[in-house]
């Protein structure tokens, strides 16, 4: 169990590390970064901080999206992100997208091609 939690602190401090080598623009900055997590009623959570970590703020109309637990959340760069979130593979999963830094959250419609048993989970 500590293994995973320590690989998570990892991977979350690199990704609020950022991708650049300091002579261009990059994805990501020291300050901003988002994570994903399920509440107690498996729904899932979008969690957000612009401070490097130090304090985190939920995200979104959670009600949008109840009963769809988390999967996985990107960023591309400090205002635009993408959540996956799944449900049971009969009902199927969605995407969840932001372009506004986290203030807005709208769900977008999975491509009609996707077996629905497939929806559930995260395509990557």
């Amino acid at each position: 169990m500590m293994k995973k939690v320590i690989w998570k602190a990892v991977l979350l401090l690199l990704l609020l590390a950022g991708c650049g080598d300091g002579d261009g623009p990059s994805a990501y900055t020291s300050k901003a970064g988002w994570a994903i997590g399920d509440d107690l009623d498996s729904t899932a959570v979008i969690l957000h901080t612009d401070n490097g970590g130090i304090t985190w703020e939920v995200q979104g109309d959670s009600s949008l999206w109840k009963g769809h637990y988390a999967t996985d959340i990107s960023a591309v760069d400090e205002g635009t992100a993408w959540a996956a979130v799944g449900q049971a593979a009969s009902e199927g999963g969605m995407i969840l997208h932001t372009g506004d830094g986290g203030s807005t959250w709208n769900v977008q419609a999975l491509p009609r091609a996707i077996p629905i048993f497939l929806r559930a989970f995260p395509l990557v």
